[in-house]
């Protein structure tokens, strides 16, 4: 009924002022990118992050709000034998805590 036309006209003019808004404002976050080699026995992933947070908003007459955050960059090599070996030793020390405890009781 009416109530929805009305709330379909301030919608559309919401998206219109935040569009107006939006030309001379900014934001980004940055990238993330990554690739992955992929064999018979092992998975290889490398993530590079480059993560830069901006925001700039021109509001008129109240001024204008300016954040930049310092850049932070880092990549990340993951290897997933080397994960898997990771967690099998893991294993095997908590394996080895439990029996040498059980043996100490009994």
């Amino acid at each position: 009924g009416a109530d929805a036309m009305l709330a379909a006209k301030k919608a559309e003019a919401a998206a219109k002022l935040y569009e107006h808004m939006m030309k001379r404002n900014t934001m980004s976050f940055g990238s993330i990118s990554a690739s992955g080699d992929f064999s018979k026995d092992n998975c290889i992933f490398d993530i590079d992050v480059d993560l830069k947070f901006e925001l700039h908003l021109d509001l008129g007459i109240l001024g204008d709000i300016d954040i930049s955050l310092p850049r932070v960059h880092f990549e990340l090599h993951i290897d997933l034998s080397f994960i898997i070996q990771l967690v099998e030793n893991a294993f095997k020390l908590l394996w080895k805590a439990i029996t040498n405890a059980f043996n100490r009781i009994f």
